[in-house]
């Protein structure tokens, strides 16, 4: 038998933990924050003040999660959304719906709160997030040969995202 256990945090926020209940061992975790619209310039001044590690490849950075941050600025400008931050299910419980749990949680307060749902997703997971009508509506790939990387390995995440529903 498993239980979930609200975690601590932002009360905007919904964090979820799932454990096992004989052991009492973590076996699934999920982050959903509730994100604030902002104004471009605000969008702006997030993406020059992002956390760039001085040995980290910045324009390696730019070109995935930089990329990313300005096509999510693009598409959600100033609404309130909420955005899944993280989702994590030990290997040893995947394909149990542990995952699919999570992702609905998220959704269902995205729909009580009249927000739209926001996320971004390897190819691997896209499909989980669809099931849940998270539609995929940009993607940001890049070849990382030119950074070093072999012959044809890629760095590719959706955009997804979910309009309310009124039926949840």
């Amino acid at each position: 038998m498993r239980r979930m256990v609200p975690m601590l945090g932002d009360p905007k926020n919904t964090y979820l933990l799932i454990t096992e209940e004989a052991t009492n061992k973590a076996i699934a975790f999920v982050w959903w924050a509730h994100c604030k619209g902002q104004m471009a310039a605000q969008w702006a001044e997030g993406y020059n003040n992002r956390y760039r590690p001085p040995t980290m490849n910045g324009a390696l950075m730019d070109a995935t999660g930089g990329a990313r941050y300005l096509k999510r600025a693009k598409l959600l400008e100033e609404k309130d959304f909420i955005q899944l931050k993280e989702l994590y299910v030990l290997p040893d419980y995947l394909r149990q719906g542990l995952g699919g749990l999570l992702v609905a949680v998220g959704v269902h307060k995205a729909d009580e709160l009249g927000l739209p749902a926001y996320t971004e997703a390897s190819p691997e997971g896209l499909g989980l997030y669809i099931k849940h009508g998270v539609e995929e509506v940009d993607r940001v790939t890049v070849d990382l040969e030119q950074w070093g990387g072999p012959k044809g390995d890629f760095n590719s995440y959706g955009l997804l995202y979910r309009e309310v529903s009124l039926v949840s």
